[in-house]
């Protein structure tokens, strides 16, 4: 489980790389960044539920 949340915390950094790379370039790219960062966040947040029930 804590591989899972480990690997979840890696992919968001690396997202968060990239939003700012597609930001600082790529303006009209940001509403993609802000739906693939809350969709991340939804995932983070079902391994967080599904780690407490377990």
């Amino acid at each position: 489980m804590r591989a899972t949340r480990n690997l979840l915390e890696t992919c968001q950094g690396y997202l968060k790389e990239v939003g700012s790379f597609y930001l600082e370039r790529l303006p009209e790219k940001a509403d993609m960044f802000i739906l693939v960062s809350k969709a991340i966040e939804e995932i983070k947040e079902a391994v967080n539920r599904l780690i407490e029930e377990i």
